[in-house]
């Protein structure tokens, strides 16, 4: 459900760098791939769906892209792992895999991670190359914190003053 997170409370953050890939199979007919990268938060299942807010780079006409684009994802729950998906972009049927890769964020809370190139699983060759970076971060005062079922949105203001009426509502005033 909905709810405000009261300041002093944690939330948790990561961000992913999805910097290049190489050695792609080529899944088109002139030998090179039109390829992209998805990226999105959950268990180690999961496929991506509106609420696990997958991001989706630029399409590159290479075996050997370069994104260097990130994405950055405010939780009030942990997730558990990190999906990166590389597909190649297809104008007549559905856009094929070029491999994946799920990082698991268990030991990589609040330690330095540096970008490294891991193996694409489920295809015969190609690697990715991405940073993680994930942290416990406190809810800090001055900010509001809406909790939804979609994940946090962050409202930082200058000053509030909230009034609590007898009817149980919370007026803000900004």
């Amino acid at each position: 459900g909905d709810a405000f997170v009261p300041s002093g409370a944690t939330y948790f953050a990561v961000s992913v760098v999805v910097v290049q890939a190489r050695n792609l199979i080529a899944a088109d007919r002139n030998k090179t791939s039109d390829a992209y990268a998805t990226v999105w938060f959950g268990r180690e299942l999961d496929e991506p769906t509106p609420a696990t807010h997958p991001f989706k780079t630029r399409v590159q006409q290479s075996l050997h892209p370069i994104w260097n684009e990130s994405v950055h994802f405010k939780s009030n729950t942990r997730p558990e792992t990190v999906h990166i998906r590389v597909l190649d972009a297809a104008k007549t049927h559905k856009d094929q895999p070029l491999g994946e890769v799920v990082v698991a964020l268990g030991e990589l809370w609040n330690v330095a991670h540096e970008t490294q190139w891991t193996a694409l699983h489920g295809v015969p060759h190609g690697e990715i190359q991405f940073r993680i970076v994930a942290t416990e971060e406190p809810v800090v005062d001055r900010s509001l914190v809406y909790a939804s079922t979609l994940g946090l949105l962050e409202l930082t203001v200058a000053s509030v003053n909230v009034t609590k009426a007898k009817t149980g509502f919370v007026e803000m005033h900004f």
